[in-house]
This record gives structure tokens, sequence and C-alpha cells, in this order.
């Protein structure tokens, strides 16, 4: 659909990208997520072809090549935190945390996701991004209120 604005057309479309947020016009965030998985897909094998094949990286190095695709993943995680609770979407993201967990923790893959969260003592990615979601309400909360007392004093 095309609208107009001062004589020139303007297309509408049903997603648009902001900041790297791929944002659709029902606010589910499902193109978002398969794109972020997309990009911790091809991160991890882009990380993989890095580590060396004989004897196999250290344990600090697997947890490191976990963190950056638990990074990609995560990113904007307090705007799309919400969306996340239709099980469709959780799926949607487990899927490159198993992949990053069966790699770093040199399991088989057929280890539930449930499974390797255990065995790499790691949060589910969707728990955690519920916690950033709820440690930026906090955070602007402290902030608000901060401002307020800052003023109380400056005008007491």
């Amino acid at each position: 659909m095309d609208i107009q604005i001062k004589s020139h057309p303007v297309r509408t479309k049903k997603e648009i990208r902001y900041l790297g947020v791929q944002l659709d016009n029902g606010r589910r965030f499902g193109a978002h997520f398969e794109e972020v998985c997309g990009k911790a897909n091809a991160l991890m094998v882009a990380l993989r072809a890095l580590l060396p094949n004989i004897n196999g990286p250290t344990g600090s190095v697997m947890r490191l090549y976990y963190g950056v695709c638990e990074s990609v993943a995560l990113y904007a995680s307090p705007v799309w935190s919400k969306p996340l609770l239709t099980k469709s979407n959780r799926n949607i993201l487990k899927g490159p945390q198993r992949a990053a967990l069966i790699r770093s923790s040199a399991a088989y893959r057929t280890v539930s996701h449930a499974a390797l969260c255990v065995l790499t003592a790691t949060m589910p990615i969707y728990y955690k991004a519920d916690l950033r979601a709820e440690i930026y309400e906090l955070t602007k909360m402290y902030q608000r209120e901060h401002a307020e007392l800052q003023t109380i004093l400056w005008e007491g």
C-alpha cells in the first residue's frame, strides 16, 4: 500500500529494521528471532573454523565462544522479551543456544536443551532475556526516583 505525504509516495511495509531489531506490524518479533538465530548460527560456524581441530579447545575458550553467540542473540532483549512468551518464539530462540551448548560441552546432538542447560550450568536463553528486561526496568525506575530525589534536594 502506498500513501502520499506532501506529494511524495511512501510505501508501507509489514516489517522494518530499526537499530538492528526487526519490527513487524503485530509486534510478534518472529522475523527478528529468525534473523538473530541465523546470525548466531553463522557466527558459530565462523568461530568454529578458527578453533583448533586437534585436542579441541579448552573450557574457557568454549565458554567465550558460547558467550559471543549469546550476546548476538540477546541484543535488545528488553524490547522483545514480552513477545517471547509464546512457545513458538521460545523454540526459535532455543535453537542457536542448543547448538552452541552442544559445541561448547562436546555433548551428543541428541541431548535435550534442558539437559544441556543443566550440564553447562546455563539458564535457558528466554529466562536470560526476561532477566535483562527486568534489570532494565528496575534501572529505569531507580534513575527516575534518583532524579526526583535530586530535584527535591536541589529545591529544598
